[in-house]
């Protein structure tokens, strides 16, 4: 069993699964008819980034760091392999049945993406190796694939637009701002900063702000209807409280599995929204 999880989390599977969660509970909300083609494409190219990313990133860690999840990541690294090769696949099958205007879209979310995990800048860097700017690149590139082209395929523009990207950001930034606390020393013999070696231990409250963030920005939202602003509002407080517990624990499942899975608990949330009018009375 315990074999069957390790697998599952990191071949890469898990957080494709999450960013598939995440992009539905956008069409869930505002109400769109959801897109297979573009729902397939987030999938097939989370799987091929994040296994990009652990098959790039092990090479670049420290033999006396490759202990726990790192000698499962090179444990799996052949089906890792084999799944971004795969996934690759997936995803230009996906992009050529696209329209330009959607391919256009994509065009900067995907390169910052690319950019991320492949180290083609200078010195045979990542972007992930730039100090402070991850965890922005991660949050923006999520807000903008799961959350804006939806939106912009099906002609949504203006306020509620920049809105809605802000409080995806914001969220993914929450749930991400944990990850940083928990690569603190590996990070560091690396040589990147990040926003936990300024905010040490009080990062909690960083993560605390943005979810109260994420909330003000849900409440000021045009596209939500009021029984939608209440599960939200619910599924935020009840994703930090998950967030914030998991950070007190040292496991990765409790990184990758639970505050990853958020997402999918997101989703979750999400289909009630539409079944509560009646017992609220609005």
């Amino acid at each position: 069993m315990k074999a069957i999880l390790n697998l599952y989390i990191y071949s890469s599977f898990h957080i494709a699964l999450c960013a598939v969660a995440l992009v539905l509970s956008t069409y869930q909300l505002i109400g769109l008819g959801i897109e297979p083609n573009y729902v397939l494409f987030i999938g097939a190219g989370t799987m091929l980034i994040y296994s990009l990313h652990r098959i790039v990133g092990i090479r670049k860690v420290a033999e006396s760091r490759l202990e726990n999840r790192f000698a499962l990541i090179r444990k799996y690294r052949s089906h890792l392999i084999i799944y971004a090769s795969i996934a690759s696949l997936i995803s230009a099958y996906c992009v050529w049945n696209f329209d330009w205007s959607t391919r256009l879209l994509l065009l900067f979310p995907a390169g910052i993406s690319i950019l991320y995990v492949l180290p083609i800048l200078l010195n045979n860097n990542r972007l992930r190796d730039v100090s402070y700017i991850k965890i922005f690149l991660v949050a923006l590139s999520w807000a903008l694939l799961c959350g804006a082209i939806p939106l912009q395929m099906n002609g949504i523009d203006g306020m509620d637009l920049y809105l809605f990207i802000a409080e995806k950001a914001c969220f993914i930034f929450a749930i991400t701002l944990p990850f940083d606390f928990r690569d603190y020393k590996v990070d560091q013999e690396a040589g990147v900063r990040t926003l936990a070696h300024v905010f040490g231990d009080k990062i909690k409250f960083a993560t605390m702000a943005s979810f109260a963030a994420a909330i003000v920005l849900m409440m000021l939202s045009g596209l939500y209807t009021d029984s939608q602003k209440i599960i939200l509002f619910m599924a935020y407080l009840m994703i930090e409280t998950i967030t914030r517990y998991a950070m007190n624990r040292k496991h990765d499942y409790y990184y990758s599995g639970v505050i990853d899975g958020t997402m999918i608990l997101f989703y979750i949330c999400t289909l009630f929204s539409d079944n509560i009018e009646g017992y609220l009375g609005l």
